[in-house]
Parts: C-alpha cells; sequence; structure tokens
C-alpha cells in the first residue's frame, strides 16, 4: 500500500478520493519512524512523556498540523531526499528552501511548498 501511495503522488495524479488515504497512510509510517527510533526523536519532542503519546496526538490523527519531525521522519522512512520550499516576505522575491537529505541521496526527489500549516507538492513541468 505504501509503494502505491508513493506511486499516485509522484504521478501527480493526486484525485479527492485517494488524498485522505495517502495522507493517512503517511501520517502512519512518520509514527511507526519516530517511535522505532525513540531515542533519537524524543529529543525533539517537548510538552509529551512519551513519543508514543506524541504520536498519538499530533502525527496519527488526520487535520493536525504536520512539522520539520514529520517531514524527518518520512524522509528518513522512505529514503527519499525532499526539499521544502517557502517564500519570505522580506519582498527580494527569493524563494528560500530546506533540504532533507536522505541515506544515499542527495538531490531532492519532492519538493513541497510550505504555506502556514499546509505543504502542497509541487511538481516540475
Amino acid at each position: 500500500y505504501i509503494v502505491v501511495c508513493l506511486r499516485i503522488v509522484a504521478s501527480g495524479e493526486l484525485q479527492s478520493q485517494n488524498d485522505f488515504y495517502i495522507v493517512v497512510c503517511l501520517r502512519i509510517v512518520a509514527s511507526g519512524e519516530l517511535q522505532s527510533q525513540n531515542d533519537f526523536y524524543i529529543n525533539f519532542v517537548q510538552g509529551f512523556a512519551t513519543m508514543k503519546e506524541f504520536c498519538g496526538k499530533e502525527v496519527e490523527p488526520m487535520y493536525i498540523e504536520s512539522d520539520h519531525l514529520h517531514i524527518t521522519a518520512l524522509t528518513t522512512a522512505f529514503s527519499v531526499p525532499v526539499r521544502v520550499v517557502y517564500m519570505d516576505r522580506g519582498g527580494d522575491g527569493e524563494v528560500n528552501h530546506h533540504d532533507f537529505e536522505a541515506s544515499g541521496e542527495k538531490a531532492p526527489i519532492i519538493t513541497l511548498l510550505y504555506r502556514p500549516g499546509h505543504y502542497d507538492i509541487l511538481y516540475e513541468r
């Protein structure tokens, strides 16, 4: 199922009925990665006694904003580098980005546009 989700995302053929299931799938994978590498990731979590508690309240439920930690977990779990781009309100028109590297891969394969509270997938033309 995970491979199917990634193929749909990579193809750019997201359809509304697939979107929800893909997001659920990715949230479960992120939760699994965070919990399996608890000793590392727990250092980045505040306000929760355990990683299981954090994942149950901040990662697995739908309609909860994702953040840097979620993307780091997904990048590691899939070994797929990701670039997050965002527009700075500084007025210079430049696009800033942050690359999440995966083991063995340097060039980002997936590019996301960050808007406060939301990420969109960007496709090259």
